[in-house]
């Protein structure tokens, strides 16, 4: 965890944030962990983790493949957290209102048995012009909301 988080950064300031954190890192769990020397690097540069985050965004994808199972997966990368969240906090959202209950935590195949409609129901275009939804049908055909 440490080397990935810490590898954009240059040795010494690695070194640096890495013993501040080092002494505390057994109290933590991972995900703890990783929170903490994500703002140690966001405090130590912040325009340079900008800047990176930037870079990477020009990365961004989906991703789709075939599992060794015969199902599928799809994955989306480099995308700004923001968005993931949302979208996160929307399909989960969604496997509530749709299961009929205010569960806290729909179960993931709730979640999962939605998320391709959800892909294929609605889209934003803004390749020219201003953002505009539109409806992407089963069969590929393009239409208004």
């Amino acid at each position: 965890m440490f080397t990935a988080e810490l590898a954009p950064l240059a040795d010494h300031s690695a070194q640096q944030i890495a013993d501040r954190v080092v002494p505390e890192a057994g109290a933590l769990t991972t995900s703890q962990l990783r929170r903490v020397v994500r703002r140690a690097v966001l405090g130590h540069d912040a325009e340079a983790a900008r800047k990176r985050a930037a870079e990477a965004e020009r990365d961004a994808e989906v991703q789709a493949w075939t599992e060794a199972s015969g199902n599928a997966a799809l994955a989306g990368r480099e995308l700004p957290e923001a968005d993931v969240i949302t979208a996160d906090r929307r399909l989960t959202a969604l496997a509530r209102w749709l299961s009929g209950t205010q569960v806290h935590n729909p179960t993931i195949t709730e979640r999962y048995r939605l998320y391709p409609g959800v892909m294929r129901v609605r889209a934003c275009c803004w390749c020219h012009g201003p953002r505009r939804a539109f409806t992407i049908c089963a069969d590929g055909r393009r239409g208004e909301p």
